[in-house]
């Protein structure tokens, strides 16, 4: 989007742009700045007006405390306190009670800011005061007013603002504890305070802002003044929970001014954004609050925020109209630049103009070198326009020779088909030939090969039968030794048995002697022994007679064997024999094909030199009828870019006659 406008729109966006990013930023760091100046010089005086109201308020009491501190401290009150046990008191009947109520009318006479002056009896439990308003309610006790309490508990001067018992108007009051020497409670005194000074400080305070109200607010959180009566001694700000729309922060702020803190809180009061700006009144325990609007506080600053506005706006005027001349001289030679290409471009090419140079600016410089520009391009068109020509003449000649060279070259061609297919024929034949010859020639190596093989078989199958023979021979005496040996294994036979058939007789006799032996107990021993004998002799006949069959079988198996090894000597030595004789036939079989080998390994080299050099002729014809093609194809090829640069020169020359150039 940005890409597609003119240059003069390009160059009013981005400095308008720029220049109102930097405005903002500037606007923005300045309001922040502005801001905090502004709403903490107006917040500052606020707290000084708070401060001052504060002073004057803490005077004011201070000023009253005095008086109720003087007559408190009077003895003649303290002694009259110490004897007075009755209620309703009248002047005529005490004239010591006379006097005190006259001293507390004096001081309120003397001051029209004090409403009464007051005194507080413990040991009667009654109220007596400098107007003497009569109290209805007999069963009226100090000892249990909130007031009284409050100020024993304290033990001290202190300050609050109540309802008044008997009129049940507001007032402020200021209470002393009284004590006798021993430190013993006498009573309370003091004096209760019009409420119009309050009024008018606080009023005169609010006023300073157009939406300030002020707020005098105890130690327990009630609103002892507010403008709105409603509020006053009935609500504590503790009452009023944050709830996000119509109160914001009020928490946090109650829990600051409970804690006897000064200082700014924004907050969200009734609905309204305020600031809250505090401050203790720590000698009577209260804190004074002005509440002004966000708003107001912020009025200045709004008041400058809208002459900067005013500012930017007409600085930003006064931009546009400088860049808009600014952009005018620029972009008007720009323009007239762009005209001029365009009647070029889009006109009858006119490469004679020239742009006026009325400047020496960069504008100037670029109408200077556009000129030159042109006249380069003048130039250029005018040098293609001649070779344009020039080119058109060399296609023609160049045409017409690749016409003859291509019907020479096809004559070339058809020839060398005709020698190349005879090759072919030729080198065929001789390959077959060549390979008829590697056949033989393998088959020859073979039968060398075979004839080898067979006569190694024969020279292993002779030494085989020469092993056989000597293993044979060996068998042969080792059958003749066993034999011997089984002999002589019959000759121990023999040997057993006589001994077999001596032990037998000897039984018997034993048998005997034992029989005539039976009458006493070793004769029946000596015969069991005898037939243990007997028995033994029995199993001794039978495995010599087992024995002797034995050797009997291995004799006629020894002699069996040595006549079969006298066999196989015979077969043996008529092998050798026939062995040496084939020896002696292969040996003539690889002599002749050894020799009939080389003769055929000298014909298939010289058919393979044959048929080697008939290929490389047939190939080298091949190449050249393939050369002849290709220049064939070449040529036509030559022929149809001729034609093609012959029809691109015409159009070149169509294109360069588009533009208007200077005769020569």
């Amino acid at each position: 989007m940005f890409q597609n406008l003119k240059l003069r729109d390009k160059m009013l966006i981005l400095i308008l742009g720029i220049n109102v990013i930097m405005f903002l930023i500037i606007f923005g760091v300045y309001y922040g700045f502005l801001k905090e100046l502004v709403v903490k010089e107006t917040q500052k005086q606020a707290v000084e007006k708070v401060e001052g109201v504060k002073s004057n308020l803490e005077a004011y009491l201070n000023e009253k405390a005095k008086i109720a501190w003087t007559f408190c401290l009077d003895d003649e009150i303290r002694t009259w306190l110490k004897r007075n046990k009755i209620k309703r008191v009248k002047s005529a009947m005490d004239p010591e009670y006379g006097k005190i109520i006259s001293q507390l009318k004096r001081y309120v006479k003397e001051d029209g800011e004090i409403k009464s002056a007051f005194i507080a009896s413990e040991k009667s439990q009654w109220y007596y005061e400098s107007a003497e308003r009569p109290i209805v309610d007999d069963n009226y006790r100090v000892g249990k007013r909130p007031w009284y309490q409050r100020a024993v508990k304290i033990g001290h001067l202190c300050f609050d603002i109540d309802v008044d018992a008997v009129d049940f108007s507001i007032a402020a009051n200021v209470r002393v504890p009284i004590y006798d020497d021993n430190k013993k409670l006498l009573g309370v005194g003091g004096v209760d305070l019009s409420l119009q000074h309050f009024t008018g400080v606080m009023k005169r305070l609010g006023n300073v802002f157009k939406t300030g109200e002020v707020y005098l607010i105890g130690n327990d959180g009630t609103f002892y003044y507010h403008p709105d009566k409603e509020y006053v001694l009935k609500k504590k700000i503790t009452d009023f929970k944050d709830d996000g729309r119509d109160y914001k922060g009020i928490a946090a702020v109650s829990k600051k001014i409970k804690n006897q803190e000064n200082g700014i809180s924004e907050v969200v009061f009734n609905g309204e954004h305020r600031y809250f700006m505090y401050t203790p009144v720590k000698s009577v325990g209260w804190s004074l609050v002005l509440s002004v609007s966000e708003g107001e506080i912020n009025s200045p600053l709004v008041r400058l925020t809208r002459i900067s506005l005013f500012i930017i706006i007409v600085t930003l005027i006064f931009l546009i109209v400088a860049v808009l001349f600014i952009t005018g001289t620029i972009s008007k030679p720009v323009n007239h630049l762009v005209s001029m290409l365009k009647e070029i471009a889009e006109g009858d090419g006119d490469l004679t103009r020239r742009l006026e140079i009325g400047t020496k600016d960069e504008m100037g410089e670029l109408a200077r070198w556009f000129n030159v520009f042109i006249e380069r391009v003048h130039s250029i068109v005018s040098q293609v326009r001649d070779n344009a020509e020039g080119v058109d003449r060399a296609t023609r000649e160049i045409s017409t020779t690749s016409s003859e060279l291509s019907t020479g070259i096809e004559e070339q061609t058809s020839q060398l088909s005709e020698v190349a297919v005879s090759m072919q024929q030729m080198t065929s034949g001789i390959v077959q030939n060549s390979r008829g010859t590697d056949e033989v020639a393998k088959r020859a190596e073979e039968a060398n090969s075979v004839a080898g093989q067979g006569l190694i078989s024969i020279q292993d199958t002779r030494e085989g039968m020469n092993k056989i023979s000597t293993t044979a021979d060996k068998a042969a005496e080792i059958i003749r030794k066993l034999s011997e040996r089984v002999n002589e294994i019959g000759e121990v036979v023999w040997v057993i048995s006589d001994i077999a058939a001596q032990t037998k007789v000897l039984a018997l006799n034993a048998s005997i002697e034992a029989a005539a032996a039976t009458d006493n107990k070793g004769g029946e021993g000596f015969g069991v022994v005898a037939e243990e004998i007997r028995s033994l002799v029995k199993q001794t006949t039978e495995a010599t007679e087992n024995i002797g069959e034995t050797i009997s079988a291995i004799r006629q198996y020894t002699e069996s064997a040595l006549l079969s090894m006298k066999d196989v000597r015979g077969v043996v030595e008529k092998g050798l024999e026939i062995s040496s004789r084939t020896e002696e036939i292969f040996e003539d079989i690889s002599k002749a094909v050894s020799a009939s080998l080389t003769e055929i390994k000298q014909i298939a080299v010289v058919s393979k030199e044959q048929s080697s050099g008939a290929e490389t002729v047939s190939h080298s014809i091949s190449s050249v009828s393939s050369v002849a093609k290709q220049s064939a194809r070449g040529v036509e090829m030559l022929s149809e870019a001729a034609d093609k640069l012959n029809k691109q020169t015409e159009e070149l020359r169509n294109i360069v006659n588009q533009f208007k150039l200077e005769e020569k």
